[in-house]
């Protein structure tokens, strides 16, 4: 049930098309999360409930990105681009930097007239988003961020700026997306995902993971809204399965990455990913502990 006026349905001839329990305060209250789930998905309540496995957050920091305090003055766009075409300005193609800017990330900002870096924005793309917006970051816009405009803007968790992760949009419509941040800057409607060094490894599998419905399920459960914040995602229980598992997916989510370079990748697509993932949590109570 989406919204308050499907509510009346429960009394018409229609009913069986949903499912009915009931749900005790006591037994609300003791839910992880006070989560509300159904009997049928049992598998959820056992996910949310094990202490044996990992969630999101016990293996990634989840943050939320930079916002510059004025937009219209230090966000341009791409020709193709024409949202906002009145407010944001097209970018250069001679000011774009074109470096690799993650093994010295440019805190200080960049010295020379090649200072628009790519941002990865909000909107509900899988797996990979093009870059099409830019930011300013020679040294004076910086230095705007940080002492002129620092209540306004937002310089904020910068040492993941620049990394290699996962972006979810802070707000989504009815399914959970992620796509690769590959290096780039991250604004404030995003929640950036940076596995530790340890499952690095990871990142495909977790790719896939925030692109599943498994994932949606379960960030669902936790939190009914359409408001994917850090502290929810922190709390997503996460089940890493065999490495000839996490590998077989690994491999499943790169060609869907290849494949969203080009298009929106097609329900059909999905399909496999979506049920591999049902296998690794549908088998849950015997599933083994984790492989690194």
């Amino acid at each position: 049930m989406r919204s308050q006026s499907e509510l009346p349905l429960l009394l018409t001839d229609k009913k069986d098309s949903y499912e009915i329990c009931r749900l005790f305060y006591s037994q609300l209250i003791d839910n992880p999360s006070s989560a509300f789930f159904l009997p049928t998905k049992g598998w959820i309540s056992k996910a949310l409930r094990s202490s044996a496995d990992k969630t999101v957050g016990d293996i990634c920091s989840v943050v939320t990105g930079f916002y510059s305090g004025n937009d219209g003055e230090y966000l341009r766009r791409l020709p193709c681009i024409t949202r906002g075409a009145k407010k944001y300005r097209i970018v250069e193609s001679e000011q774009i930097c074109q470096d690799d800017l993650s093994t010295n990330p440019p805190l200080e900002g960049i010295n020379n007239e090649k200072h628009w870096v790519p941002i990865v924005k909000g909107g509900n793309k899988r797996f990979y988003k093009p870059s099409e917006w830019y930011m300013n970051w020679g040294k004076e816009a910086i230095y705007n961020y940080k002492v002129l405009n620092k209540k306004r803007a937002r310089f904020q968790n910068s040492h993941f700026y620049f990394r290699q992760g996962i972006a979810v949009p802070m707000v989504s419509s009815a399914s959970l997306t992620g796509s690769l941040i590959n290096n780039r800057l991250f604004d404030q409607s995003i929640v950036g995902i940076f596995l530790s060094e340890e499952y690095k490894h990871l990142i495909d599998y977790l790719l896939g993971f925030f692109n599943s419905k498994v994932c949606n399920n379960l960030i669902r459960t936790i939190n009914a809204s359409t408001n994917n914040s850090a502290n929810y995602i922190k709390k997503i229980p996460l089940l890493i399965p065999q490495q000839a598992v996490v590998e077989k997916i690994s491999k499943e989510v790169r060609k869907l990455v290849a494949l969203s370079k080009f298009e929106n990748v097609p329900d059909e697509e999905l399909q496999i990913m979506n049920e591999y993932f049902n296998e690794v949590y549908g088998n849950y109570s015997s599933h083994k502990k984790d492989c690194k």
